[in-house]
């Protein structure tokens, strides 16, 4: 669970520099059907 205390946003003029860690993280749709889910992608990071 995350806390929302934990959680920044940022505008691309007020990105640190450097990132501490990145995590991705996909979910992909293998078969192209009607029905099929969308692909989602997430990028994490963390500054310390």
């Amino acid at each position: 669970m995350f806390k929302r205390e934990w959680l920044r946003f940022w505008t691309r003029d007020a990105l640190p520099e450097k990132w501490d860690k990145i995590i991705l993280s996909w979910d992909m749709a293998y078969k192209e059907k009607p029905g099929s889910d969308y692909v989602v992608g997430q990028a994490r990071t963390s500054s310390w």
